[in-house]
């Protein structure tokens, strides 16, 4: 009994303490993975904006040439920003999507690390980035469907005029469930 208690004592000195994040922590933190985000979003946005039209046209045959060729046909029609259709609806998810992962990604390891244990950190950082991943997903996915409605648009004039208004119009046309149309496949539930 006594060696119990012993073994017991010695696994939680070793364990690290559960750290707090101070409110400018958190705010440094949510600032940072919207940053960061928002970056690498931008950057990528015509590659983005071209690889879903071809995900959502059965008919369109991919090769690295079409692509190019589709990129040039939307410049053609809309001008260069015509690359970035849909850019600031995925701005507004990614923000909210980066800053909820990067920062829910560290409550969720010190949680993990102090539940299981040191010798688990591994499985421990592996299941905090799913769990941090799923979270930020779930609450950013209607921004996702709206991104994805206005980039998969081929009209010369965008699909809404802002995005409250395509967010009203679909919840007036559709019911307030379409916003999370799709949630459960892309949560893999």
């Amino acid at each position: 009994m006594e060696a119990a208690a012993s073994t017991k004592r010695s696994r939680s000195e070793e364990e690290e303490p559960r750290a707090q994040l101070s409110p400018v922590q958190i705010a440094m933190q949510l600032g940072s993975g919207a940053f960061a985000g928002v970056f690498g979003k931008t950057l990528l946005a015509p590659v983005d904006r071209v690889k879903i039209l071809y995900q959502v046209s059965a008919e369109r045959r991919y090769t690295i040439w079409s692509a190019l060729k589709t990129a040039q046909n939307i410049t053609q029609t809309t001008g260069v920003r015509g690359l970035w259709r849909g850019n600031g609806a995925a701005l507004l998810r990614v923000a909210p999507y980066s800053s909820v992962a990067f920062t829910s990604f560290d409550i969720y390891k010190h949680e993990l690390i102090a539940r299981l244990g040191t010798e688990h950190e591994t499985g421990a950082r592996f299941l905090a980035g799913a769990m941090a991943g799923l979270t930020a997903t779930a609450v950013t996915y209607p921004l996702d469907l709206l991104r994805a409605r206005q980039a998969a648009h081929w009209g010369a004039e965008p699909l809404y005029s802002s995005y409250s208004q395509g967010l009203r119009e679909i919840t007036a046309k559709e019911g307030w469930g379409a916003l999370f149309a799709g949630v459960r496949p892309t949560l893999g539930t």
